[in-house]
């Protein structure tokens, strides 16, 4: 079970390839790029990463 697509990111607006691999517990759909990077929503396993670090540094100086 594995059909490809192409798929624009909604963060970097780029069309990238994402592999259908099966599905979550909860029926959800499991994508992954070429790469084996799980896509999180529509958004691409890179720019899922940048932002998720740009959050973490946010959340770091609320903190203090």
């Amino acid at each position: 079970m594995s059909e490809q697509n192409l798929r624009k990111c909604n963060k970097c607006n780029q069309l990238k390839q994402r592999i259908l691999t099966g599905k979550f517990d909860d029926k959800n759909k499991k994508y992954q790029d070429e790469s084996g990077k799980t896509w999180a929503g529509s958004v691409c396993p890179p720019c899922h990463k940048e932002r998720m670090r740009i959050n973490m540094k946010v959340l770091r100086t609320l903190k203090k």
